[in-house]
């Protein structure tokens, strides 16, 4: 045997796993290694001398062309992987085929790959369940974001996300801030069942929560029949002082279930404390500080169908909404008279 493939073949054909035929220019057996006999198809098939390739390797059957090409592109060579044996040593088992051009005919070896295969199987059968485990842990986490983002205001779910943490403290930030209540709604519910009332609330905070979504507010959190809203954070918004009266506006606007159970709607803009408030176990986004206690206690002097905003939030939304000065009052807490003003709908 001539060339680095022969040498190299040569020299592992004596381990346990080769075989090998060689062929003469007409296609018949002239020799053959003993351990062949139980990595062919048939190893019954006895005896082997004298026979064609194809006999002996029916996996070769089609391959005639590429076979006469060997003789005369000697360093080509065929390669057959991965063909399944019924029984091999008394099991199921692989082998793998080559073909080399030698002296006027062919070397036909074969080799024992069972070990090699059922490796290859493994590997891919456990990244199939890999796969499998990895799909179902994104489909878990989806289903999970998406509860969470029930919950949770969806832009600090996407900012805690982004930090890939949740930490307690905030940063000093000017907000807006509203407040809106169901004026009238706990004497309303009174006088239904509560599978009706609960229907009915439910029905306008839907509405309510739509409004906010479409202006980018981030509602802090629901309370009964009322909610806490915050403008400018955590994502920034310009013109948070005229998108909040923008709401205000459509939320004292909204229909409600008798013309004195409607919303009543508070404002105020200034500086506020935002971020995480709570526990480590358990907290919400929210603003805290003077701002947001004057803006809740103008929305508790608003009535049905009324938005009551301050100077501050007048001033940096301009002068785009009707208005009218509704009076100068002592917040209960504050030092400072507050100017308010009424939105006119």
């Amino acid at each position: 045997m001539t060339g680095p493939f022969l040498e190299e073949l040569w020299s592992e054909i004596f381990d346990e796993e080769w075989g090998y035929a060689i062929f003469d220019s007409s296609g018949r057996l002239i020799e053959h290694h003993p351990r062949l006999i139980e990595l062919i198809f048939d190893p019954n098939s006895l005896p082997l001398e004298g026979k064609i390739i194809q006999d002996i390797f029916p996996e070769l059957i089609g391959y005639e062309k590429e076979l006469d090409k060997l003789r005369g592109q000697r360093e080509e060579i065929i390669r057959i992987g991965q063909i399944f044996r019924p029984i091999l040593r008394q099991k199921i088992g692989y082998v793998s085929l080559h073909a080399k051009a030698f002296r006027d005919g062919w070397l036909i070896a074969m080799r024992n790959t069972t070990a090699r295969s059922e490796m290859e199987q493994r590997i891919v059968q456990q990244r199939n369940e890999l796969n499998l485990l990895s799909q179902e842990l994104e489909r878990t986490r989806s289903k999970t974001e998406k509860l969470f983002r029930t919950f949770v205001p969806a832009v600090v779910v996407d900012d805690l996300l982004k930090k890939n943490t949740a930490k307690l403290g905030g940063e000093r930030r000017i907000v807006t801030i509203l407040f809106a209540d169901l004026r009238g709604y706990t004497s309303w519910a009174e006088k239904h069942p509560p599978e009706t009332a609960l229907l009915a609330l439910n029905a306008l905070l839907t509405s309510a929560v739509e409004i906010l979504n479409e202006n980018g507010s981030t509602i802090n959190q629901l309370m009964g029949d009322g909610f806490m809203s915050i403008f400018n954070a955590p994502i920034e918004q310009p013109n948070h002082a005229a998108l909040a009266l923008e709401c205000a506006k459509m939320l004292a606007c909204l229909p409600g279930l008798e013309r004195t159970v409607r919303f009543g709607v508070g404002i105020n803009t200034g500086e506020a404390m935002v971020g995480n408030v709570g526990s480590p176990r358990m907290m919400d986004y929210s603003a805290i500080g003077t701002t947001t206690n004057i803006a809740y206690r103008l929305q508790q002097l608003a009535g049905p169908g009324e938005a009551l905003f301050t100077q501050s939030t007048k001033e940096l939304a301009g002068d785009q909404f009707f208005h009218v000065f509704h009076g100068r009052f002592e917040v209960k807490g504050i030092r400072e008279v507050t100017s308010v003003y009424k939105l006119r709908l």
